[in-house]
């Protein structure tokens, strides 16, 4: 889970800040790294290499596409407990409305390689013991890192 904290200028026109909360179930990095990902120089798909290849491709459309995704599909918060982290579409519509959101991703849009390291620390795993670990994923019939 990775916690940002946002400044922003409201719309009564204040500087504000708010903490927003990203995660993903391993599943979405499957999901994510699929459709993100491209192959390393070892052969591997990850996402850290298709975004890295995304952001000199000059394709602003598909970064646009992926900026989006990734941060809408991670976007949700935290449940006491530590036991759920919610995610809905309630949730993400009024993330996804408000300033924040735009700061974040614009500030992701016009500096790429600030996005591909918040999506590789997204795309980490912690083990039980407190040790950062690469989410493995199953792509094409072969585990691959999502580093």
């Amino acid at each position: 889970m990775l916690k940002e904290t946002i400044k922003f200028t409201d719309f009564e026109g204040k500087p504000s800040q708010e903490i927003a909360y990203f995660n993903l179930s391993k599943v979405d990095a499957v999901r994510l790294s699929a459709k993100w990902g491209a192959e390393d120089e070892e052969g591997n798909k990850t996402l850290v290499e298709g975004l890295q290849q995304l952001a000199v491709s000059g394709d602003d459309v598909k970064m646009v596409d992926a900026i989006e995704d990734i941060l809408l599909t991670a976007y949700g918060q935290r449940v006491p407990g530590g036991k759920v982290f919610e995610r809905n579409a309630e949730l993400r519509s009024k993330f996804e409305n408000g300033p924040a959101y735009a700061e974040l991703f614009i500030g992701f849009l016009n500096d790429p390689q600030s996005f591909t390291q918040f999506a590789g620390n997204l795309f980490a795993d912690t083990s039980a013991e407190g040790g950062a670990k690469p989410v493995m994923t199953l792509i094409g019939g072969t585990a691959a890192k999502v580093d």
